[in-house]
């Protein structure tokens, strides 16, 4: 069966293309604002990936054939990377608080395996 997918991860990485799992095996890359016919099994994981950090899984069935996704960037993580620079950037530069940074990049570094598997996001693509 065929599925399309789409990039839209917008200014974040956009010169680095992603690699396209079907059952974990590399099938192709994407780049940034491409859109891809992918010939895929009746029954499938899809996943994209860039060196570590990766989307999350979706299960194709045959009820999928003809469908569209689209790649994006997780919010969450764009989010939190504001406010770790926003703090780390308070804490370091602004209070002069070496405990106050230690702290942050002790967060940082507890949350970057958990922040790894969902950089990216693979959803249904609702508007075409």
């Amino acid at each position: 069966m065929q599925i399309y997918l789409k990039r839209a991860t917008g200014f974040f990485g956009m010169a680095s293309p992603l690699t396209v799992s079907i059952n974990g095996e590399k099938q192709t890359m994407i780049s940034n604002n491409q859109e891809k016919q992918l010939i895929v099994p009746k029954r499938a994981i899809l996943q994209v990936s860039f060196f570590w950090l990766k989307s999350n899984q979706i299960e194709l069935t045959e009820a999928n054939a003809g469908q569209r996704f689209v790649v994006t960037m997780n919010p969450f993580i764009l989010q939190a990377y504001i406010c770790f620079f926003l703090l780390t950037s308070l804490f370091g530069f602004v209070l002069n608080q070496v405990v106050g940074l230690l702290i942050c990049l002790v967060a940082y570094a507890c949350l970057l395996p958990y922040v790894m598997k969902k950089v990216y996001v693979i959803k249904e693509d609702t508007y075409g």
